[in-house]
């Protein structure tokens, strides 16, 4: 199991492994005893039959320090392959410890959860409701098939088969250790190096991979040292660690692209296969896509939970899988996955282009807003795979990657005019695109932030307190750039590095500025491009917000949107796509009085359609030549 997705990874070395160097011991042990004893029959027919003398002497000693050098080699490898076979009983019995510690977990965690959240909705008028008396069902029974009260017991049994296997395998290297110090010093062989090494190297390489895992061996945190270390592993190493911890190094900002997109696609099959189990057990037809679920009998979500699977989690795996199959021949690489995040909520970062992100010619995150979640994935996966279609027919002969990022806890409507979700997300989003440039395989030609609507709160923040390092950012349908930004300089960028899409019906550009400064305003000084919506509402509505990736209507801003992100911005005024900021007039009144009056000049321009870089009549000149 702990091969797999699992909640607690095995502990210390692969048993299947140390078996084997304990077949190998015994085997250069046993050879070494006969040439120990070939060597002592020798030297006795020496001592008979040579004449006595000073070179028949000499002889015969020399034959005797050789007999008892091969020896001494033989009780060497007798002692290592006795240290591996009381090593090797603990570590079975540590891994099958864990696989019933990560199946305990795997039947507790869901109810747990759901418990936890039935009560967090609070019990109005001192009434239970019906959902806390099911849960508290569902959690009894969970308790009693796993064995354990809490998560926190399974936590401290598996600290105790942890600490057990950790102090057997310290006894066990520290013997082996001594061992090999002792053969340097033999007859024949180099101080400080082992005669052995060649037969315990496979056991020190897995020694290495197991104390990365255990945690003995510490494994750096910064994106920098992770990825040094990482490039010093073994292809082989490298491979065991992806696949006894997926999530860990899944996620692991550091870790090359395509590293990471082997680990995440791993625990999404885990979680896959866990769905198919579980609709197995309880004899219904395994779904095939999110909806499928609406089908089943309404019974049967409940029953599933109460056997420790997460409904909801089935239907962000399936959602997710079939994000990763939209990009067709080009395909998508599994950047991040967290299904557990945020209390189910989850976590996902997905990379869609024609090449690996950390070849890319551009790279481009897509930051989503209010309401996102891995169980709408598809949403920004869409504009991800629109812009990206568009990025490369903006400029066919430079390959960019649009990265859609749904890497942080987005708002619910009512924590949507505070910014706390936008605080903790800045750090995530500083920190997952500056690792950009740690694994990348050359400079980035352009590093993009594209953010829509709260997104956009988010990235000002990161830009404003996390040190956010990009060459430019688009910021579209924004109600705001959080903090104390009041221009493009608090952002630390240039007024041609930060790019403004802002419809001139879209409500929540229109905000009171609870999130912050508008960035549209002239005041603010940054670039704005044409955005307005063909067919947009005769005033401000919701409706307007959504439409700014569009490919349908091949309107405004997915054609600016596409030149910013291929790299092109600088295009935008030749291409006729730069728009007039708002601005606020003074106007009077009837009474004589004054107000300020916000103005928009797009709206009184008519929206604009049929842009399409395929079209365009620059198309030509951009396309890659034979």
């Amino acid at each position: 199991m702990s091969g797999s997705y699992a909640q607690y990874p095995y502990v210390g070395n692969d048993p299947a492994e140390v078996e084997s160097a304990m077949g190998d011991l015994q085997g250069v042990g046993r050879t070494l005893g006969s040439l120990a004893g070939e060597v002592e029959h020798d030297t006795q027919s020496i001592k008979d039959s040579w004449p006595k003398g000073r070179t028949g002497g000499l002889a015969a000693a020399d034959a005797a320090r050789m007999g008892g050098a091969l020896d001494e080699c033989h009780q060497v490898f007798a002692r290592a392959e006795r240290a591996l076979s009381k090593l090797y009983p603990v570590l079975v019995a540590g891994r099958r410890k864990v696989d019933d510690l990560n199946h305990a977990y795997l039947v507790l965690a869901g109810p747990v959860n759901s418990y936890d959240g039935a009560l967090a909705a609070g019990f109005p008028n001192l009434a239970r409701p019906q959902q806390l008396f099911v849960a508290e069902d569902t959690l009894r029974a969970a308790r009693a098939r796993s064995g354990f009260e809490s998560l926190a017991d399974i936590d401290r049994a598996y600290a105790q088969v942890r600490a057990q296997v950790t102090e057997e395998t310290t006894i066990c290297d520290e013997l082996l250790n001594r061992l090999a110090a002792q053969a340097s010093g033999m007859p024949g062989h180099a101080a400080g190096k082992s005669k052995f090494d060649v037969s315990f190297g496979l056991l020190w390489e897995t020694n290495q991979v197991a104390g990365i895992l255990d945690g003995s061996i510490r494994f750096p945190a910064d994106p920098k040292g992770v990825h040094q270390a990482w490039l010093q592993l073994s292809p082989d190493q490298q491979a065991e660690l992806l696949h006894a911890r997926p999530l860990w190094f899944g996620n692991l900002n550091g870790i090359p692209a395509a590293d990471r997109n082997i680990a995440n696609r791993a625990t999404l099959s885990a979680q896959l296969l866990l769905l198919e189990k579980a609709c197995e057990e309880v004899g219904i037809a395994t779904p095939n896509r999110p909806e499928g679920f609406d089908q089943i009998p309404p019974d049967i979500p409940s029953i599933m939970e109460s056997l420790g699977f997460s409904v909801q989690g089935a239907r962000q795996a399936l959602l997710l899988d079939a994000q990763l199959r939209r990009n067709g021949k080009f395909g998508a690489q599994l950047l991040a996955y967290e299904p557990g995040a945020y209390g189910g909520k989850g976590r996902a970062a997905i990379a869609f282009g024609a090449v690996d992100v950390d070849q890319a010619d551009n790279v481009v995150f897509c930051v989503p807003g209010l309401m996102s979640s891995l169980g709408n994935v598809n949403n920004v996966a869409s504009d991800a795979l629109h812009l990206f279609g568009a990025a490369l027919l903006a400029d066919p002969g430079r390959d960019t990657v649009v990265v859609a990022w749904q890497g942080y806890d987005a708002p619910n409507w009512a924590q949507v005019v505070f910014q706390d979700s936008a605080e903790q997300g800045a750090k995530l989003l500083a920190a997952d695109v500056n690792a950009m440039r740690t694994t990348h395989g050359g400079p980035i030609g352009m590093l993009t932030v594209v953010a829509h609507s709260y997104g956009s709160t988010t990235t000002g923040l990161a830009l404003q307190r996390e040190h956010l390092d990009v060459g430019q950012v688009a910021l579209i349908g924004s109600p705001g750039v959080g903090g104390d930004a009041k221009a493009v300089a608090d952002l630390h960028l240039l007024p041609s590095q930060v790019f403004v899409g802002s419809a001139s019906t879209d409500i929540v550009t229109d905000s009171p500025g609870l999130l912050g400064a508008d960035p549209a305003e002239a005041g603010f000084g940054g670039t704005r491009t044409k955005a307005e919506v063909v067919g947009r509402g005769a005033t401000v509505n919701f409706g307007d917000h959504s439409h700014y990736f569009d490919a349908v209507l091949k309107g405004e801003s997915l054609y600016t949107l596409a030149e910013i992100a291929a790299g092109h911005g600088d295009r935008l005024a030749q291409d006729g796509m730069l728009a007039q900021p708002r601005y606020i007039k003074t106007v009077l009144t009837g009474d004589g009085s004054s107000v300020q009056v916000e103005i928009d000049p797009e709206a009184s321009r008519t929206p604009t359609t049929g842009h399409d870089h395929a079209n365009d009549v620059l198309y030509e000149l951009r396309k890659p030549g034979p």
